[in-house]
């Protein structure tokens, strides 16, 4: 179809990366768009053809193309995932270029998306509990009008936060009876468990499978070494995570069982994971967590030394009528 000469079309081939990277490039400067977020993810061409088929998505079926006179100018794409609760989430996001805002082509995007989420759910037996869903930053301005003035309220929102003060670490030690010792291959497969585990209770959260264990293992940012995981003899009590791309250290999980918290673990995991960071030259860290403070995650951030920089909202819209879980 065509809109004053705007054509729409399904992701073709591998060449289609660089006009989506491009168009992403220039959105940054009206939408705020911080370039290391953690949250944001700002892909390289390489990256994204890494992560395109993340989470369901079929390319030449879940990917829109807009474009002007062959040049690409925007793009939305589809995921989706079943959470902890039983919700079937299915996500679509899109990017525009700033310019040809405001005259229908991003409604016109959000529609295809939906249309092709209602032929995705026809054939998941999501028992009534299918959700559109779509993010947006505090400062995607257009992003937010568009979303509400099409039904979407937000869910719940993930802060992004920052650590750049070295000097602020104190030296933290564990209490009795925890040890931390190097991370094994042999352990991966507990700490992904453990991970689970602390996040069973918390509905929004992706339910998971094999596939997202071999994503976990194969991750090409995985380092180990910057891990720190505290043990109570052959059981892992607490964990953080780390990684470093492009010299911006991110601290990507920090975990610790219900029965052991409140021993100061995660304190003391974090501050030597920051230490191992400072060590590899890493000026720069960066984590998300809930603004909703779960276990007091944001109050120990802010406690060691990081500092809030940008919201990022998850908005949702039900698929029909019997969804009223978000919208009471």
């Amino acid at each position: 179809m065509a809109i004053n000469n705007i054509t729409f079309c399904t992701f073709n081939s591998t060449n289609d990366f660089k006009g989506m990277v491009n168009v992403r490039k220039q959105c940054i400067e009206i939408d705020k768009v911080d370039t290391i977020s953690t949250l944001e993810h700002f892909l390289s061409v390489n990256e994204m053809a890494e992560t395109i088929t993340q989470n369901h998505c079929e390319p030449t079926k879940d990917i829109l193309i807009v474009e002007l006179h062959g040049s690409i100018i925007g793009y939305c794409q589809i995921a989706w995932w079943v959470e902890n609760d039983g919700t079937w989430l299915y996500l679509h996001v899109g990017y525009l270029v700033p310019q040809y805002r405001g005259n229908g082509i991003g409604t016109e995007m959000l529609h295809w998306c939906e249309k092709r989420i209602r032929e995705i759910v026809s054939k998941h037996p999501t028992n009534d509990r299918a959700m559109y869903g779509d993010n947006a930053s505090s400062t995607e301005k257009d992003k937010i009008k568009l979303l509400t003035e099409n039904g979407y309220i937000p869910v719940f929102t993930q802060i992004e936060m920052e650590f750049n003060d070295f000097t602020l670490l104190k030296d933290c030690s564990l209490v009795n009876g925890f040890v931390i010792r190097p991370v094994r291959q042999a352990d991966l497969r507990l700490i992904w468990e453990t991970i689970n585990e602390v996040y069973a209770d918390r509905d929004t959260v992706a339910a998971q499978t094999e596939d997202d264990y071999r994503e976990f293992i194969s991750n090409i940012y995985k380092d180990c070494s910057l891990w720190q995981v505290a043990w109570k003899g052959s059981e892992i009590a607490a964990l953080v995570l780390a990684e470093i791309k492009n010299g911006i250290g991110e601290i990507t999980e920090v975990s610790t069982k219900k029965k052991f918290r409140r021993q100061g673990l995660a304190e003391t995991l974090l501050t030597k994971c920051l230490e191992n960071l400072k060590n590899r030259g890493v000026k720069i860290v960066r984590l998300h967590t809930s603004d909703e403070n779960v276990s007091g995650a944001r109050t120990l951030y802010e406690k060691i030394g990081f500092k809030h920089l940008k919201d990022y909202i998850r908005y949702r819209k039900a698929l029909n009528a019997k969804l009223q879980k978000f919208s009471e």
